[in-house]
């Protein structure tokens, strides 16, 4: 009752701020922010008593502990609950890292940031992601742990991934999938190998070989096998339906006839018995995309409407963003092509925005031929006026537009059942 006695009587002299916004977004507790000029004047005080280091100490601390709390939640059913509370709590993340990277306290802040890059990458921080994980890795005792080490291989691995910068990705998931292997960490490897197959299944100069001369030797289906052998020794479920999925993604950009769909449904199966939300929405996805190539067009709809609404839910700018795409395609498909432009124009706004670069590599490299796409039926005037019409929309307006509600309407219909 004391601090909260003190908050009040601080919040009655405008010397704190409660933020009423932020409280409701996170965890709901009554959160409280203070004016500039208050935090200068207490930084000193506090210099004045010789408390700064210990008082920094615990702000480390807890905030390690909490991302490291979150991390495993971004993918669950309460994904979005923690990924607003992560984003209420950014700043003070962000002043954690800074520190981390000057002290220097290597342990400290590359689990932090490892922690944080699915968030990163869901909330559209990429470009912030790959500046502070570049800063860790030109640091020299970054390399002074291998367990460490691999895991900021990792996070870096998982965001040039998804910035489209396919050679910077391959570097850094070899060298995490090395270490693993050397320190004997199986399950560890199995993840490691996972991630590295995604070498195999694109390109990383997409002007020189076609879909079916993409790892021509199976590198990637081997690292694929052991993977599911080392995930199955550890009893690993959710492990093995990533590598089901990662066959199917296989499947699907070597434009197999199937086109990964068997793989996609039996992915889904798994990631909704285990409670996987994330994996649930990407296997939807590309489940969809797969059905809306193969002609499927009502079932490509209901997919890819359900991956929407899953992203949607969760406040995934990454995920929104590749199901405009495929909803572009849909559209074409049904010949509204005005509709495919508005919303391949507020997809690549959207790309721009969040670094998602992946969804233009994908586009340009390989969806472009093998689906419809609005860039091949629309003359360049056109697909510019109506791409800008959709360039111009927010996000929650383009999901709205895409799955054809009011934007009022978009939070009563979020929640869906598995």
């Amino acid at each position: 009752m004391e601090v909260l006695d003190g908050l009040v009587s601080l919040t009655d002299q405008s010397l704190i701020r409660s933020d009423v916004a932020n409280a409701s977004m996170a965890d709901g507790e009554p959160r409280f922010r203070l004016l500039e000029s208050i935090r200068e004047f207490a930084g000193e005080m506090l210099d004045a008593r010789e408390e700064r280091g210990t008082i920094v100490i615990r702000h480390r601390d807890y905030y390690v502990a909490l991302v490291e709390r979150a991390a495993p939640e971004l993918s669950g059913a309460d994904q979005r609950t923690w990924l607003e509370r992560l984003e209420a709590e950014h700043d003070n993340i962000r002043a954690g890292l800074d520190r981390a990277l000057a002290a220097p306290w290597p342990k400290e802040g590359i689990r932090t940031a490892f922690a944080m890059w699915r968030f990163w990458q869901k909330r559209g921080h990429l470009t912030e992601a790959r500046r502070r994980l570049g800063a860790f890795d030109a640091a020299p005792w970054s390399r002074a742990k291998p367990d460490l080490r691999a895991r900021l291989c990792e996070a870096l691995g998982g965001v040039c991934w998804w910035q489209g910068e396919l050679e910077a990705m391959t570097v850094y998931y070899t060298e995490a999938a090395d270490l693993w292997r050397a320190i004997g960490d199986r399950p560890e490897l199995a993840n490691a190998l996972y991630n590295l197959s995604f070498a195999y299944s694109v390109p990383a100069d997409r002007t020189e070989v076609t879909p079916q001369e993409v790892d021509a030797e199976g590198t990637g289906i081997r690292m694929l096998e052991e993977a599911r052998s080392l995930f199955a020794e550890a009893h690993d479920e959710r492990g093995e339906a990533n590598t089901l999925w990662a066959l199917g993604n296989r499947q699907y950009f070597r434009d197999v006839e199937e086109a990964g769909t068997v793989q996609f449904r039996q992915a889904l199966e798994i990631f909704r018995r285990v409670g996987d939300r994330t994996m649930e929405a990407w296997s939807l996805h590309m489940l969809g995309s797969g059905l809306l190539r193969r002609g499927a067009i009502e079932e490509a709809r209901e997919s890819l409407h359900h991956s929407m609404r899953h992203f949607w839910a969760a406040g995934d700018a990454a995920g929104i963003i590749l199901v405009l795409d495929d909803l572009s395609s849909l559209a074409v498909a049904e010949e509204d092509y005005e509709r495919a432009a508005r919303l391949r124009g507020a997809a690549r706004a959207l790309t721009t925005t969040t670094g998602v670069g992946l969804a233009r590599f994908v586009d340009e490299w390989f969806e472009g031929k093998v689906r419809p796409n609005v860039r091949l039926v629309l003359s360049p005037e056109d697909l510019r006026r109506w791409g800008d019409e959709g360039a111009s929309m927010t996000l929650d307006a383009a999901v709205a537009y895409a799955l054809n509600v009011m934007v009022a309407d978009l939070a009563a219909g979020a929640h869906l059942e598995s």
